[in-house]
């Protein structure tokens, strides 16, 4: 009777250890492991009939060849799990020193853009106050390009006087939109 206990608690743990492990998994795995784990129940629920027929030296080298394979299944699984998060990690680095070097660059090209504009509008008698350069980050993405979309520029003059002088900074504008290759219309100048 105490055989028939043992053989029943065996079972049950095993059956709770079973629930455990499928609830780790999902999708595909989960089917696999679901049969390698009823697999190896039936032959622990038919495991007394097995030894009364002298057939579980058979069947526990079956045994070791199904765990074998399903270890072996279940350390491919991990490699493949390590790999796809390595390159995750690897792509995440390079979006984030594409970004830092995008950054990088665009600091650079303000800074250029804003000393080369100043030195135009002090030529054409204006005082420079402050810019503010707005890139087109779209396209810097596709083609590493650095292109202005617009460009908004402060004077130290007043609005009076930047309306006395609308020639000039129109000739300005179009000046500074011909060496950023943008549309004049895109170059704010306000007093500051």
């Amino acid at each position: 009777m105490d055989t028939v206990y043992l053989w029943i608690r065996q079972i049950a743990v095993f059956t709770v250890i079973c629930f455990l492990v499928l609830y780790l998994f999902d999708g595909k795995n989960r089917k696999i492991i679901r049969f390698y784990l009823s697999v190896l129940l039936l032959v622990l629920i038919f495991r007394p009939v097995l030894k009364a027929g002298s057939l579980d030296q058979m069947m526990n080298h079956r045994l070791s060849e199904i765990s074998e394979a399903f270890s072996s299944s279940i350390h491919q699984k991990e490699t493949e799990w390590v790999k796809e998060s390595t390159v995750r990690k690897n792509q995440e680095k390079i979006e984030e020193q594409v970004d830092q070097g995008q950054e990088a660059a665009e600091n650079y090209t303000r800074e250029q853009i804003l000393q080369y504009v100043k030195k135009q509008m002090e030529e054409a008698g204006f005082s420079f106050a402050d810019g503010k350069v707005i890139f087109d980050t779209e396209r810097f993405r596709d083609t590493a390009e650095i292109v202005v979309k617009k460009l908004h520029l402060s004077v130290k003059q007043g609005k009076e006087e930047l309306a006395a002088h609308q020639e000039e900074l129109a000739g300005l504008k179009n000046q500074i939109a011909s060496i950023l290759e943008i549309n004049p219309d895109d170059i704010e100048i306000e007093p500051d």
